[in-house]
């Protein structure tokens, strides 16, 4: 019997399972950067040159600058992200100037 990372007992040859949830603003951003020339090209520097290029970094599938997450260009993408932070149970509602420095420090 081996104890996994989570300590649950499980048999010998048997795979603990672990799901974890992806926002859908994650996949929403990931399949803008195809469509985003510049964005494809600092993912092609990274593909080659290593793990970080220019202040650029891929973790877990988005792109980050500075430790923040990297939209790109689409107009309609920004104006959810925007939306959804302003509107979140967590801390939204909190103003213009509150929800958009909160943006700035979440996004790039």
């Amino acid at each position: 019997m081996a104890i996994d990372a989570l300590s649950r007992c499980h048999e010998e040859g048997e795979a603990a399972v672990i799901t974890m949830v992806i926002p859908k603003w994650c996949s929403e951003v990931v399949n803008n950067y195809e469509g985003d020339e510049h964005i494809r090209g600092i993912l092609e520097k990274l593909a080659v040159g290593g793990s970080e290029t220019e202040g650029f970094v891929l973790k877990d599938g988005l792109l980050r600058y500075k430790g923040r997450v990297v939209v790109g260009n689409n107009a309609e993408l920004k104006r959810n992200i925007l939306q959804s932070l302003h509107e979140s149970p967590l801390g939204g509602h909190l103003g213009i100037q509150n929800t958009y420095l909160r943006v700035k420090q979440l996004f790039h």
